[in-house]
């Protein structure tokens, strides 16, 4: 934009000389000096005229430019974008395309090796049928062979019993003919079946009864020697014969635990017949107020040996479940930092 600026700047000069005058009297020459100053004021005119036309010129051209560079960046961005889709679908395709063709030669592998296996396993039925039949055959002409032989051979062995024993037969066939005549009449046959019958009942009602009182008996000891048994067993576990101050070492175990309140609880646990003599507050407070020790490395490997056989017995299922816990298990006792009294 055109603009005036006025500039204001005292000038100062400096003069001398000399002036020669007409003789008036004696005539001569005189001399001179002063300064004479004057105020000089300059008006600038600036005009920007043809600047601004050429600034407005490039930024246009600037504008222009931008917008260009604009265009090529989303024009790059866009093809960027279209090769890398492209590039994936390629590759996606590919590796679709090679798994399907890794997958169809599987296929047909199996398919021929099913085929061939199908043809084998038919070429084995026909020859297991054939095999069949010809067992068949030859099962029924053996059987035939060595039935016409035994046959034989029983008649033989009859006829020749028969001649060794020929009089006991002969009274055999006399004492049917007398047991034929006595089966003619009911009174004979009624009395002789009831009797065997109401015996051989009376027998089983009788043998039953004395199974049952047996079985009550048996039953009866046996819950008594059981209930005896338990009890001399209690009464050993809690009698201790010397009448001496000793020392009682009981396995215990107790657990801190902390919820969400940052609160800190601790139990104990203890064998069942120890529960009403030990007093876990008194034992809490004890183990609190003792100082533990690290465990050296051989105790603990002493330790570990029979946590692991214990921990193998307990988990000894091949399954997934047992397998993960006692995984978990072990981790635990290894990670742990083992202290004792």
């Amino acid at each position: 934009m055109s603009y005036n600026r006025r500039f204001s700047k005292t000038i100062t000069i400096r003069y001398s000389g000399t002036v020669s005058y007409p003789a008036s009297e004696r005539g001569g020459t005189i001399s001179y000096s002063g300064t004479a100053t004057e105020v000089v004021d300059v008006n600038v005119h600036v005009d920007t005229n043809p600047f601004d036309h050429s600034v407005s010129n490039c930024n246009g051209q600037v504008n222009l430019l931008t917008g260009a560079v604009v265009a090529t960046e989303a024009a790059q961005v866009q093809s960027i974008k279209d090769n890398s889709r492209q590039v994936a679908s390629t590759i996606v395709k590919g590796f679709f395309k090679t798994i399907g063709s890794e997958i169809s030669q599987q296929i047909n592998e199996l398919k021929n090796n099913i085929e061939a296996t199908t043809f084998h396993l038919v070429e084995l039925t026909k020859r297991c049928l054939e095999k069949k039949d010809q067992m068949a055959v030859d099962y029924q002409r053996l059987c035939q062979r060595y039935m016409k032989i035994f046959e034989n051979l029983n008649n033989e062995l009859e006829n020749r019993i028969y001649e060794v024993d020929k009089p006991i037969f002969g009274i055999k066939e006399k004492v049917s003919q007398y047991a034929s005549i006595a089966e003619d009449t009911d009174m004979v046959s009624t009395v002789v079946v009831s009797g065997a019958e109401e015996a051989k009942l009376q027998a089983q009602m009788s043998s039953a009864f004395l199974k049952e009182k047996a079985s009550k008996a048996i039953n009866i000891a046996y819950e008594y020697l059981q209930r005896q048994k338990l009890m001399d067993l209690s009464i050993e576990e809690n009698m201790h014969e010397e009448n001496i101050n000793s020392t009682l070492y009981v396995p215990v175990i107790v657990s801190s635990s902390c919820d969400s309140a940052g609160v800190f609880t601790e139990k104990l646990y203890s064998p069942d017949k120890f529960n009403k003599t030990l007093t876990s507050n008194s034992i809490l407070q004890h183990l609190m107020r003792s100082e533990w020790k690290t465990m050296s490395q051989e105790e603990k490997k002493r330790i570990e040996q029979h946590f692991n056989a214990e921990v193998n017995n307990h988990f000894a299922d091949s399954s997934s479940h047992d397998t993960r816990v006692r995984s978990v298990v072990l981790k635990l006792f290894s990670d742990n930092a083992m202290q004792r009294l």
